[in-house]
């Protein structure tokens, strides 16, 4: 007799289907700066390089022969030899060459560079470690040749559609990557200093002093510079570099602005100042950025 009353108290306990899990407010974005498909130059190779951002690529070739297309470097790690259909991924300041090894005739390379942000500045791949070759996987490489496909305009559709296949990539990529630093009290730290990744965001180019950031947050700046370093894996100014580069970015893009009044929107001393430090978080000047990525030339 007593059990079905307890039945339906369960019942009643179960939640409510149609609520949502309430998830945190992390604004992500894609952001595709570039991606093409090209031909490899037999025992071509890109020399080591260390890119400001993440890439994607996978060898294509139909000659249907599964011998090895290139060999992959990575500093510290044993090379690693790639066949036809591979995904490789490179994170972002990664040291690594990519030389073509293949026997058949060129092979042609489909590649991305790429960045997902949260909360304006942090890198959400930061958080993973995801290996270098995935393997074959039909789903990243669609969702590649998608967003190389885009029109070089794109229009409200487009640019909802480069998002929503940005976050399908994203999350095929991270199905393959584990958590590298994430702890039980991540998500309230992350609450906490939300506020503070919004404002740096807001105000890139003014030098905020450590104790007005911790004061923002009610933390003393020795508990406020750990607790950031733990969530951002970086200092509140670099952080702040970074924002100011991913905005210049932004800006350069766009084509409105001359390189003085950029440097002058973001706090940068002057024009000089601005270029030395964009070619220091990029590895090339403003100007070669905008020919290389604006006009979408191969990167190098």
């Amino acid at each position: 007799m007593n059990e079905i009353p307890e039945m339906e108290n369960q019942s009643r306990r179960r939640p409510d289907p149609g609520s949502g899990k309430k998830a945190l407010p992390l604004d992500p974005h894609f952001e595709f700066l570039v991606g093409t498909l090209t031909t490899t130059e037999p025992e071509g190779t890109t020399g080591w390089r260390a890119l400001p951002f993440h890439l994607c690529c996978v060898v294509c070739d139909d000659s249907g022969k599964d011998n090895p297309k290139t060999l992959l470097e990575i500093a510290g790690s044993e090379p690693v030899k790639c066949k036809s259909d591979e995904i490789i991924f490179i994170p972002a300041g990664v040291s690594h060459r990519h030389s073509d090894i293949s026997v058949s005739p060129p092979c042609s390379c489909l590649w991305i560079h790429f960045r997902m942000r949260i909360l304006g500045s942090l890198d959400l791949m930061s958080f993973y470690d995801i290996p270098p070759v995935i393997g074959k996987n039909e789903r990243i490489k669609q969702k590649m040749l998608d967003l190389v496909n885009l029109p070089e305009n794109l229009d409200f559709f487009d640019s909802a559609r480069q998002q929503l296949l940005g976050f399908d990539l994203v999350s095929e990529l991270l199905r393959f990557g584990t958590r590298n630093r994430l702890l039980p009290s991540w998500r309230g730290n992350m609450e906490r200093l939300m506020p503070v990744f919004q404002f740096i965001a807001a105000h890139p180019a003014e030098r905020i002093p450590l104790s007005r950031l911790a004061r923002k947050v009610n933390l003393s700046p020795s508990r406020f510079l750990a607790l950031f370093h733990q969530i951002a894996g970086c200092s509140p100014g670099k952080f702040r570099e970074n924002e100011r580069f991913r905005q210049a970015c932004a800006l350069l893009q766009k084509g409105e602005l001359k390189l003085s009044e950029i440097a002058e929107k973001l706090g940068y001393c002057d024009e000089f100042h601005f270029s030395r430090k964009f070619k220091q978080s990029s590895g090339i000047n403003p100007k070669n950025y905008v020919t290389r990525f604006r006009m979408k030339h191969p990167a190098l």
